[in-house]
């Protein structure tokens, strides 16, 4: 945990990176105000270069006020539930796509 920062804010979070990425906002629903990327697609954008700065949201989804400052979107995570139902806490989400664009 050593790594790890907190920020007031989006812009602030940003701008403490010290560089302008690509923001990709996720959550579980499913959006479409921006393009929005399979975990394939953005996988080979991290691939190819360039930092990306990934928010992360709840069942709730995500502000709409924040939604202007994303690029894109990523596809919710589809879990085999017949109902569409698509919950997972944060924790469990954060862990799944981060395994999902960065493993080996």
């Amino acid at each position: 945990l050593e790594v790890v920062k907190t920020a007031r804010t989006l812009e602030d979070a940003i701008r403490d990176w010290g560089c302008h990425p690509v923001v990709v906002g996720t959550c579980a629903k499913v959006r479409t105000s921006q393009p929005v990327l399979t975990t394939p697609e953005l996988r080979s954008q991290i691939q190819n270069g360039g930092p990306h700065f990934v928010v992360f949201g709840t069942g709730y989804g995500l502000s709409e006020d924040l939604s202007t400052q994303y690029h894109c979107w990523l596809e919710p995570i589809r879990g085999g539930a017949v109902d569409g139902w698509r919950h997972l806490s944060v924790r469990s989400a954060v862990s799944i796509i981060l395994d999902r664009l960065l493993a080996p």
